[in-house]
């Protein structure tokens, strides 16, 4: 059987800014699916380097240059500059070091992230606003993610993201209609503005839906009128027997039944509800036109 477990890919180069921090987030999932986290700090910048790919490994290399003197992954001698005791003086006692992950990953940090001008990452926040179209849960997505990279703490040490996320939610929708209502409000707090526009964008989804429903509906309507239209044109066109009052047709002549029908006007070939003899002038002369919308057609006179 194949094996289908998810394998974490290499790091992409060619954008360190914004691929180092997405492959870092990936790779600390990663340690912790895998219950690596305890495993020896050795093993562990050894999975690294074994995952980040040779152009990351070559970064690495950079990071922290070996002469040869030390392991590639941190373990290292190194001689006490100041002696805990004489006796280790006297023997010349070396210290065991050994590199962490964290410190390769602190590194890494310093070499692919540039300086953050938090200025700067502030105004692209404040001027986010949703587009035409676009999911509430897509625009609330983007907020969050630039919102992290704004540094929103007072000097006291708290937060206010949220404050700041909400604020922007509501400057930012695209709806009037929400807007206006969100502005209604007394101060809500951040949950409730996301409820109201997740519910707000599920109803307009509805309405679009019967809005549509409605025009289909229309539409049939149209064409069924249309079409009854078709059919009356029809049937005003229609040929009929004189004689018998049936359709008539190029093979009726021959079968038509009132052919051997004697009427009380005592004269053969019609029934007596096509009869014109008992009919007074002013009905004949409706017959002859076209009784009941339709052409008249003599068939055995």
């Amino acid at each position: 059987m194949a094996d289908t477990r998810r394998e974490l890919r290499e790091l992409d180069c060619s954008n360190l800014s914004l691929e180092w921090k997405n492959w870092k987030r990936e790779f600390l999932v990663y340690m912790i699916a895998k219950d690596k986290n305890l495993q020896p700090e050795s093993t562990k910048i050894a999975t690294f380097l074994w995952l980040i790919g040779t152009k990351g490994a070559n970064i690495y290399n950079t990071l922290f240059p070996n002469d040869g003197s030390h392991s590639l992954l941190g373990t290292f001698t190194a001689q006490r500059m100041i002696p805990a005791t004489d006796t280790e003086a006297e023997h010349g006692v070396t210290e065991i070091k050994q590199r962490s992950l964290e410190e390769v990953l602190q590194a890494f940090d310093n070499h692919c992230l540039p300086q953050k001008n938090v200025t700067m990452e502030s105004y692209k926040f404040n001027n986010m606003s949703q587009k035409e179209r676009q999911p509430f849960n897509e625009f609330l997505t983007e907020l969050r993610v630039q919102l992290e990279r704004c540094e929103y703490n007072c000097i006291c040490g708290a937060s206010y993201e949220n404050r700041m996320l909400r604020d922007r939610i509501i400057t930012g929708v695209c709806d009037r209609k929400l807007q206006l209502k969100l502005l209604d409000r007394r101060d809500e707090n951040l949950e409730r503005v996301v409820e109201m526009c997740k519910t707000f964008e599920s109803v307009n989804a509805n309405k679009d839906i019967l809005a549509s429903k409605q025009s289909i509906s229309a539409v049939a309507s149209i064409a069924s009128k249309e079409k009854d239209e078709v059919n009356a044109i029809n049937v005003t066109n229609r040929r009929f027997c004189f004689n018998c009052g049936g359709d008539w047709n190029s093979d009726h002549k021959s079968k038509c039944p009132a052919r051997e029908f004697m009427c009380s006007c005592g004269k053969k070939g019609h029934f007596r509800r096509m009869c014109r003899k008992k009919a007074n002038k002013s009905e004949a002369g409706k017959q002859e036109s076209k009784p009941n919308g339709r052409q008249r057609v003599d068939t055995v006179r």
